[in-house]
Formats: structure tokens, sequence, C-alpha cells
């Protein structure tokens, strides 16, 4: 998320506001230092323009992948 949003330009401040997150939260995903919830690594991925996959086969893989 972190490469993501620095690629993008983006500050860790705009980035929780568009997620309504804190600053805080977002900084602590982004050093493994939070569990979020899935719908909240979807969302942010989403804000960035990435989308989760989740497929289920004899184990569950997660991809990410970016959005057309």
């Amino acid at each position: 998320i972190r490469k993501r949003r620095k690629e993008l330009g983006i500050s860790k401040e705009h980035l929780a506001s568009l997620a309504n997150l804190s600053p805080t939260t977002i900084y602590k995903i982004e050093h493994n230092k939070a569990d979020p919830k899935l719908s909240t690594i979807e969302h942010l991925l989403n804000l960035l323009g990435y989308r989760l996959e989740i497929v289920e086969k004899w184990n569950y893989q997660c991809f990410i992948t970016k959005s057309l």
C-alpha cells in the first residue's frame, strides 16, 4: 500500500481522508503494526487502483491486480 501510495504521490493524510481512517492507522497498516479487516485492505487497494481477488483452490490464494 505504501509503495503504491507513493507512486501516485498521495500523502498518508490524503489517503486516510479518502478511506475515512486516521493517518496513524494508515501508518500502522503500511508498517505491519496493525491487523486491519480484509474489507479495509480491499477498500484501500481500490482507492489506489488495485483489485483484490481471492480464489479458492486447494488453499485460498490471494491476488492483487491493477484495476482496468
